[in-house]
This record gives structure tokens, C-alpha cells and sequence, in this order.
């Protein structure tokens, strides 16, 4: 029969060539053939590497053929590469978007992001920069705390720190704004410091270590305990350098007889007394007197102290308690002598 006539391939005849064709029309069915194929696809200059099932998400796509050349690979459905039209990112970028409800305006964010789909997923209704969603990669919250993003700045913020707006759901300026600012306010909770740590206050150490607390006094100054309501006076001063602690008023110490039991006088008071020694002493290039610890702790040890460094101190107004009745004991053997005269 003769040859047929067609310009594309929906032209040509599916019963061609018929079995009764001789050998010789071979070669022009063959051309016909390709002919139409170039007709149909005049733009495919090399290879098309998307297979019969992402070829047939094609079918009511509007976007252009350049933006359908970014579909190799890509598992989406045609709802989704309907949003492609204008999209600018790359066929690596768009595989994230399968089963994304954001708009063409969200995905042309998607220039230079590394978050995985499951990530993009939150961009619905986003309205942050390329530059502020690509700190989106390995967060976890939703589309309503990735909003507080717009306008944010992204140089020196990591991806780390964004993953903390999971559940934010009020301005975080706002909190920020309602803890206690560097520059001074009024703090309304606790302050819970890790082990060993330290608050400075300018130049002074506070810190805790083993349930101990320590102050390091840094630069030779003192501590000072002032009355802020009588013109800051000072009450309490505390020597760093000396180790003294003055105060403005009395220094006592709990002496009721409700808070002591086995009460029992003092007996052999001189003898203890004679057992003690007063000393004139120098400590910390300052002249001084008072008693040698180690020998207190001879004749009087309930004085006596150890403290955290092996250091031994003395509890020097208890020996009163001693004197006291050493001074009494003295009273009656000088009356009992006046008698004998």
C-alpha cells in the first residue's frame, strides 16, 4: 500500500505496515518514523532520564519544560508539581517537596537548603528568608514557631540554636525581656548554679563547691556588710588581707541557760589558768598578743578548734568562763590569808 502521511506521532497509523508492504517501503516507514518522533519532541537534545512513573505525573503540570526538567528522581504527585511554575531551586532541592502543602512563593525558598523533606514540610504559611530557613535542617518544631524566624538575623545563629523554638508560643523577645537583663532588673526566680560554679561581681568570686561556699576577694579588697537604710554605714568589716573582722556594735553569742545542758562550775581554775601562757606574737607582719593554740589545747581544749586547712584556732572569749572563777578562787585564799593575820 502507500506510504502514509504524518507530522507527529499521533498522526501516524497503528496498522501500518500492513503484512502485504513490500520490503522495499521498510526504509521509508522507518524514516516516516523518526520524523515524527523529532516533530514531537524537538527539544530533547540528550537523554531523559525520568522513568514511565514520574513521566506520568506530567499530565496537568502547567509549569514549563524547564521547570519539569528538574523531575528526574522526584516522587511527588501533580498537585505538588503544579507549584513548580517559577520555582528557581535545583531537581536536588525539589525532591523534598513530595507531599509539602507549601505555595510556589515557599518553595523559592528552596535555593540552597540542606533540610530534608520531613523538615520543608513545616514551610506552609512561612514567611522567613531562604537565608533564616536554612537554619531549618534537623529542627523539630512546627510552622508556628518557625513565624517568630521572620526577620531574624541568621549570621551567628546555628541550626543548634533554632531547634529550641520547639514549642515556643509567645514572643521570644518577650521572654527574653522578662528575665533578668545583664544590665540590672529584679529577678523573680531561683538561680541554679552547676557545680563549681562561680558568679562574679566585679572582681569578687562567689562559689559553690561541695556544699561549701567560698568568696574569692580578688585585688587586696575587703568585704564590707553596710545599712543601706542610714546612709550605707558600714556595720561589718571583713579584713582580706589580715584575716580581722570588725564590727560596729556588739559581736555575742547564743548564752541562754534553755540552750545548755550538764552545766557544772569551773573547778581548779588557777591551776588550769597556770597552765596557760600569754604571748606576745607576730602574724601577717602585725604585732600581736594572745596564746599559742597547741598549748591551750593542753590546758584548756574545749577552746580549742580545728579547722578545714589543719589550722587550729582558739575560742578566745570562753576562756572568760575560767578566768572568772580563777578570779574567785584567788578572792577567797587571799580572804582566808587576811583571816590568818
Amino acid at each position: 500500500m502507500a506510504l502514509e502521511v504524518g507530522t507527529y506521532l499521533d498522526d501516524l497509523d497503528r496498522t501500518n505496515p500492513v503484512s502485504t508492504d513490500g520490503l522495499g517501503q521498510a526504509d521509508d516507514h522507518i524514516r516516516l518514523i523518526k520524523k515524527t518522533i523529532l516533530n514531537t519532541f524537538p527539544n530533547i537534545t540528550g537523554p531523559v532520564l525520568a522513568n514511565q512513573g514520574e513521566l506520568n505525573l506530567i499530565d496537568g503540570v502547567t509549569s514549563s519544560t524547564a521547570e519539569l526538567n528538574k523531575l528526574d528522581g522526584y516522587s511527588g504527585d501533580v498537585a505538588d508539581l503544579n507549584k513548580l511554575a517559577a520555582v528557581t531551586a535545583s531537581a536536588a532541592e525539589l525532591n523534598k517537596l513530595d507531599g509539602t502543602s507549601a505555595t510556589t512563593s515557599d518553595f523559592n525558598k528552596l535555593a540552597a537548603v540542606s533540610a530534608s523533606a520531613t523538615e520543608l514540610s513545616r514551610l506552609a504559611g512561612i514567611t522567613s528568608s531562604t537565608a533564616e530557613l536554612n537554619k531549618v535542617d534537623g529542627y523539630s518544631g512546627n510552622a508556628t514557631d518557625l513565624n517568630i524566624l521572620s526577620g531574624a538575623s541568621a549570621a551567628g545563629v546555628s541550626s543548634t540554636e533554632f531547634r529550641r523554638l520547639n514549642g515556643v508560643t509567645s514572643s521570644i523577645q518577650d521572654q527574653i525581656n522578662n528575665r533578668l537583663s545583664k544590665n540590672g532588673g529584679t529577678l523573680t526566680g531561683n538561680i541554679a548554679m552547676v557545680t563549681s560554679g562561680i558568679i562574679n561581681i566585679g572582681g569578687a568570686e562567689l562559689q559553690g563547691w561541695s556544699n561549701n561556699l567560698y568568696m574569692d576577694i580578688n585585688g587586696g579588697g575587703n568585704i564590707y556588710m553596710r545599712d543601706g537604710n542610714s546612709a550605707n554605714a558600714t556595720r561589718f568589716t571583713f579584713n582580706i588581707d589580715t584575716g580581722a573582722f570588725t564590727a560596729s556594735g556588739d559581736v555575742t553569742a547564743f548564752s541562754d541557760a534553755r540552750l545548755k545542758t550538764d552545766v557544772e562550775t569551773v573547778a581548779n581554775a588557777v591551776d588550769r589558768v597556770s597552765q596557760m601562757r600569754g604571748v606576745f606574737f607576730e602574724k601577717d607582719g602585725r604585732k600581736s598578743v594572745g596564746v599559742i593554740a597547741q598549748e591551750m589545747a593542753e590546758a584548756l581544749p574545749e577552746v580549742v578548734h580545728g579547722g578545714d586547712e589543719g589550722y587550729l584556732s582558739v575560742a578566745y572569749g570562753n576562756i572568760v568562763g575560767v578566768l572568772i572563777e580563777a578570779i574567785k578562787e584567788l578572792k577567797t585564799e587571799i580572804e582566808t590569808l587576811k583571816k590568818g593575820d
